[in-house]
């Protein structure tokens, strides 16, 4: 099974520790390939990168800035 977790990534806290927990664990049952896409780098990208997991960076990602959304979007396609 492939999973692809979405994350902002520029804050750290229970949503992040979980998905190092899910990278850990993923990389030990290899029927479940977890993949990881993070729009700010910072202390999460560092880790999952440092635990082996593939990130993928989308951009910085602004609500405020319809455009960013636009461009990170594009890169799902």
């Amino acid at each position: 099974m492939r999973v692809l977790h979405l994350t902002a990534g520029n804050l750290f806290g229970g949503v992040e520790t979980a998905l190092i927990s899910l990278a850990s664990c993923g990389l030990k049952d290899l029927s479940l390939q977890t993949t990881f896409a993070c729009c700010f780098t910072g202390r999460l990208s560092q880790v999952l990168i440092d635990k082996g997991a593939s990130v993928h960076f989308l951009g910085e990602v602004r609500i405020r800035f319809p455009w960013t959304v636009w461009r990170a979007r594009r890169k799902f396609t």
